[in-house]
């Protein structure tokens, strides 16, 4: 079945675009879909604009704007939202987001629990899970994240039609170039990367699954809705299950094992403790 949300892709749903002084790319497939992406993104942060707001704002031509509006209504992901009036001609239109189109599900996995929440098309969280991670195995963990998205649903009031597709932040290297992984890493996050969680949980939900580092994840998320809007260039640390760090270098965030800096030990209570 062909989903409104498979017009979209990551560019679509990721990180806010930052608008770069010379304007935005208006010629191959990607900077459509950056263009796209820059669109929805000022809707949500105000969700009445015009058309000519949304040109003026992008640097793009009306046309280019007049496109893309006819191509996220038609897939239904925006709706009018009343009329723009105080200035010359006939009033404009204005769009809004069509919150309830769509949901998206991320995942928090750390060392004895994982969090879930659900959240609409606007990007906001309609329902919220925690549950204990009582499993020593990747397949018992594949079973307790599917329970778990069930209950999810179900608390949110929605059909699972409706979900787009799920992400999972995790402790987890996933560089190919290290050899050392399980030495590293506690054994069960370096059986979930060989278990590949991802394309499994996916061929049970029949849902795209994307994992990300999360610190990683942790850094996209503050670029996107905390501290770091509007920042170029920033450091996230992120202490849980070991000590990492997500780089955003130049607006983008820099997707790799760079800012992982390791595991600590501890004395908790006369007794050392890895974290």
């Amino acid at each position: 079945m062909t989903r409104p949300g498979d017009l979209l892709n990551s560019v679509d749903l990721g990180i806010d675009v930052k608008l770069r002084a010379s304007g935005l790319g208006k010629n191959n497939a990607y900077t459509k879909r950056l263009n796209r992406q820059t669109v929805l993104g000022l809707l949500r942060r105000d969700p009445a604009q015009s058309r000519a707001e949304l040109a003026r704002v992008t640097r793009l031509s009306p046309q280019s704007v007049s496109n893309i509006i006819g191509d996220l209504e038609q897939a239904g992901l925006i709706e009018p939202a009343g009329k723009g009036y105080g200035g010359k001609g006939q009033p404009a239109t204005n769009y809004r987001i069509i919150a309830e189109r769509g949901y998206g599900i991320g995942l928090h996995l750390d060392r004895d629990f994982v969090r879930a929440t659900l959240i609409d098309f606007a990007f906001e969280p309609r329902a919220r899970l925690r549950s204990a991670l009582a499993t020593a195995s990747a397949k018992g963990v594949q079973a307790a994240l599917g329970r778990l998205i069930d209950k999810l649903i179900v608390k949110a009031g929605i059909s699972p039609d409706l979900v787009w597709g799920i992400g999972i932040a995790s402790p987890s290297l996933r560089d190919e170039r290290v050899i050392d992984t399980e030495s590293l890493e506690g054994s069960l996050w370096s059986a979930l990367h060989s278990y590949e969680i991802d394309r499994r949980l996916a061929h049970e939900k029949g849902l795209p699954v994307i994992v990300e580092n999360d610190a990683n994840a942790g850094a996209l998320a503050e670029a996107t809705f905390g501290k770091a809007q509007g920042l170029r260039d920033f450091c996230y640390l992120f202490l849980a299950h070991g000590f990492g760090a997500g780089i955003v270098h130049d607006g983008a965030l820099f997707q790799a094992n760079a800012g992982e800096i390791g595991r600590l030990q501890i004395v908790h209570e006369g007794n050392a403790v890895l974290l």
